[in-house]
């Protein structure tokens, strides 16, 4: 009988900026918005729920495309608390997940004019090869629900 496997393969079909600031999540994302020219979001907190420990931890997210859908940016707080994210960019405050055609010219041109703002203490690039908590990065949308549970429920007519 053959064997069966599942294959539990990440993509690495980002990039990664580390932002060390003393800003707020709104006025960080105020920010990149004129820098990228895009229009953040707030989502759903990431959860991270953990068998060692007597609470949840949540991460703020906030998600944003460029007018061209060409790229997309999610914005992940890395800190909560004592808790990090990412344990492998301990330094940074927020990870700016890049993901699309972003050649090494324009991403070293965010990470200039990111590094403009008074307020931001440290802006680098993460390698990805150096992340060994890939996982903590995924985080899915929930879409509503835009499909009536009931149709003429009440009986409304059209």
């Amino acid at each position: 009988m053959a064997e069966k496997r599942i294959k539990n393969e990440f993509d690495f079909n980002y990039r990664l900026v580390g932002i060390a600031t003393t800003l707020k999540e709104y006025k960080l994302a105020f920010y990149l918005n004129q820098i990228l020219d895009c229009d953040f979001r707030k989502l759903k907190d990431l959860l991270f729920e953990s068998s060692e420990r007597e609470r949840n931890v949540f991460f703020s997210v906030l998600k944003a495309e460029s007018e061209d859908e060409a790229s997309e940016y999610i914005i992940f707080a890395n800190k909560n608390g004592t808790d990090t994210l990412l344990p492998e960019a301990p330094a940074f405050d927020f990870i700016l997940q890049i993901q699309g055609k972003q050649v090494q010219e324009e991403l070293a041109s965010i990470i200039a004019q990111i590094k403009k703002a008074n307020e931001v203490m440290l802006c680098a690039e993460v390698p990805i090869s150096k992340v060994k908590n890939h996982h903590r990065l995924i985080y899915e949308e929930e879409k509503p629900n835009t499909r009536p549970l009931f149709k003429n429920r009440f009986g409304a007519k059209k």
